[in-house]
């Protein structure tokens, strides 16, 4: 297994419950209870702080590769291309912090169903919810389509698998729940190309695959450079100290003086 499965990624199995909640009480509090979005942002970086604290340099690293490859994404998707947009029409102060929240709880699920279960349980869900998109759901969902092939393919050939069904879970619960209360919406075709999309689209998760696969590429970068960056300690070699001689203390010379017998 590489670096970035599951199996060397161990995070606190609560994180599977306790991110949903946390997430679904954001969204709501961004759209019923009218709670500012800076607020609601510095709130989730600090949970967000909190979380990685127990967690490995490489965890960390990773989940803050989430947040700052996700972030350009959701630039990109959201304000430059246009497929999606927030309620707010602007990219939320919470949601940068709050994919690598996304990021860990999906490890945490992965870890409790297991490598095998949750992969063939990922493949089966996002199959179905494809084909659901193309003949049945009410908006034909062919952007959805192709997004659920190319995380297919991931699904069969990629060694951090279990990563990535678990967090295809996470993201579907989030996406059907947060376009159900109006949070964000995606637009029926996509901008330029007219293919249409669903709300959500059923390959939504696929975009988080890509994150993920360059936050992997990201993390070794950003640990070399808070290696580079923390102080050198001075130490004397091994060697040496091994060939230096032992000094042994001198010991009193002492004088038989004691009378002797003729």
């Amino acid at each position: 297994m590489a670096a970035t499965g599951f199996r060397t990624m161990h995070v606190p199995r609560v994180y599977a419950v306790a991110g949903p909640v946390y997430g679904g009480a954001v969204l709501a509090l961004y759209t019923h209870a009218g709670v500012g979005e800076r607020a609601l942002g510095v709130l989730t970086w600090l949970v967000l702080l909190c979380g990685l604290w127990p967690l490995s340099a490489l965890a960390r690293a990773q989940a803050l590769g989430v947040v700052v490859v996700a972030t350009v994404g959701e630039v990109a998707g959201s304000i430059v291309w246009g497929i999606y947009h927030y309620r707010s029409h602007d990219l939320p102060l919470f949601v940068p912090p709050g994919h690598g929240l996304v990021y860990l709880t999906g490890l945490a699920v992965a870890r409790i169903v297991g490598e095998r279960r949750i992969v063939w349980a990922a493949a089966v869900g996002a199959v179905g919810w494809g084909l659901a998109g193309l003949t049945l759901l009410p908006r034909l969902d062919v952007a959805g389509g192709l997004g659920v092939a190319v995380l297919g393919a991931v699904l069969w050939r990629s060694r951090a698998r279990a990563t990535y069904a678990g967090v295809f879970f996470v993201v579907a619960a989030l996406e059907l729940y947060g376009t159900s209360i109006g949070a964000w919406r995606w637009t029926r075709t996509l901008p330029g190309l007219g293919i249409t999309d669903g709300n959500p689209p059923s390959g939504a998760a696929s975009g988080y695959v890509a994150f993920d696969v360059m936050a992997s590429l990201v993390a070794p970068t950003l640990l070399y450079a808070a290696a580079k960056l923390k102080p050198k300690r001075v130490t004397r070699p091994a060697a040496r100290l091994r060939s230096t001689p032992r000094i042994r203390p001198l010991q009193p010379h002492t004088c038989d003086v004691s009378p002797r017998t003729p």
